[in-house]
């Protein structure tokens, strides 16, 4: 499966694994044809920073970035020790992957708007390890200072202590200040004539006066302060940091939903949700949770460079295969609420939170419980049935005997029907026109 998955031969993969054993000292386990990962997680976490930095790909970013004169592609292939053959692909690549994000290469150097370049270079070091700039003794000291006189409850050996919890929210702040100090200025940057106004709170020194003068959430109310639930929406928008985290209250938590809810990019997405999954997301904590996830990943979706993040809620971190059916809804939802294209591995993951919640709750009116053979098969019968209304509301999933009894006082329906209620088919009565589906284990595994 792995070899397929990456589209190598088992030979190939053994080697690997051994170059990886011999000289990064992981170690791996293969039982059954299945590769285990033995080595602790925190200790695999520095090598793949290690190999990020070792890779062709992003060193070739990386001098990209930093470059500030024009150069060719033999320029570029020379320094990189590489062929020009090898940079040409390379740089194929490499505009493929800026061009999703709106930055383009041109003659040797990456263009685009100022802040989209921020955040490339921010997500590249907090993610990746990635070292784009050298940091002196005065930038460390400066940003543990930020960070402590922001959060009370810290001291300077916590955050000495926790490097990797910098997030990559303060690695915005302090790019920002060195690129400024380069001659890289955020001067009539598009991110201020949309959504935020005239605040400017993407610069740093903004930034740092207002933490300092609203470290005490829970003081605030949403009339009198709007800044700052503007200025909270949008640290929440790019950072998950724990340092933020950790100052909310029930109450501010609350007033940035209520904020979140008013505008219209939340309305539109929650309007084609509900429409389409046919389940009220703002009464549901878990729903409300991911929309709101959702609405922070997209709300700048002109100009945020979105991390791969994942989901906390437990749903997520089963082991299960996201129904296609489920995956295509998600995908047209995302599609109408917003212009630009969604990776799809954040698709997958918001289908995976949907398809856990509504496989939890038992509830039968989203489409996802209407699996594909039983919609064809609701299709076929519907004239014979005389059947009338939407598939969502014909179509059931039987689990349990509670939802079974009623079914049965509903008049005509197509029934789907688990293998664990087999059992309790028989002492119910059914109408006349009533269909019954028996489900073997293939089909429930496929729903699943």
């Amino acid at each position: 499966m792995l070899c397929e998955d990456i589209g190598i031969q088992r030979y190939q993969l053994l080697e690997i694994l051994a170059d990886l054993r011999d000289n990064y000292q992981l170690s791996f386990g293969v039982q059954d044809d299945v590769v285990h990962l033995q080595t602790e997680y925190y200790k695999v976490e520095e090598i793949a920073k290690q190999l990020y930095n070792s890779s062709l790909f992003f060193r070739c970013l990386r001098q990209l970035l930093l470059n500030r004169r024009k150069k060719n592609m033999t320029q570029i292939s020379k320094e990189l020790m590489i062929s020009q053959s090898t940079g040409y692909r390379l740089m194929k690549k490499i505009k493929q992957a800026l061009s999703n994000y709106g930055l383009e290469v041109v003659r040797g150097i990456v263009v685009g708007d100022e802040m989209k370049m921020r955040m490339l270079i921010a997500i590249l070091e907090s993610k990746y390890g990635l070292e784009i700039y050298h940091y002196d003794k005065h930038d460390y000291r400066w940003i543990y200072d930020w960070i402590t006189q922001a959060n009370g409850g810290l001291d300077r050996q916590n955050v000495l202590d926790n490097p990797r919890q910098w997030s990559y929210f303060e690695k915005l702040v302090i790019i920002g200040i060195i690129r400024e100090h380069k001659g890289y200025p955020l001067v009539e940057s598009p991110v201020f004539q949309r959504d935020i106004g005239t605040q400017k709170w993407w610069l740093s020194d903004y930034i740092r006066d207002e933490i300092n003068k609203y470290v005490d959430f829970s003081q605030l109310s949403l009339n009198s302060e709007v800044t700052f639930i503007n200025y909270l929406a949008g640290v929440m928008v790019i950072t998950k940091t724990m340092f933020f985290h950790s100052k909310f209250t029930a109450e501010s938590r609350q007033k940035l939903y209520d904020y979140a809810f008013s505008s219209s990019h939340y309305r539109r997405l929650k309007a084609n949700l509900e429409t389409t999954f046919k389940t009220d997301f703002y009464n549901s904590d878990i729903l409300r949770h991911l929309l709101f996830d959702i609405y922070r990943e997209n709300l700048f979706d002109q100009y945020l460079f979105r991390e791969e993040r994942e989901f906390e809620t437990y749903f997520a971190q089963r082991d299960q295969e996201v129904h296609p059916l489920l995956y295509r809804l998600v995908k047209q939802v995302f599609k109408r609420s917003f212009t630009t294209p969604v990776p799809d591995v954040y698709l997958r993951k918001v289908a995976m939170v949907l398809q856990g919640y509504f496989m939890e709750q038992l509830d039968l009116r989203c489409p996802i419980n209407i699996l594909e053979n039983g919609h064809t098969i609701y299709e076929t019968l519907k004239s014979d049935m005389a059947l009338s209304g939407d598939a969502y509301e014909i179509c059931k999933i039987v689990p349990n005997q509670a939802t079974m009894t009623t079914l049965t006082a509903q008049g005509n329906q197509l029934i789907i029907v688990t293998p664990d209620f087999w059992e309790y088919l028989d002492q119910f009565s059914l109408g006349p026109n009533t269909v019954v589906i028996r489900m073997v284990k293939s089909q429930t595994l496929a729903m699943m």
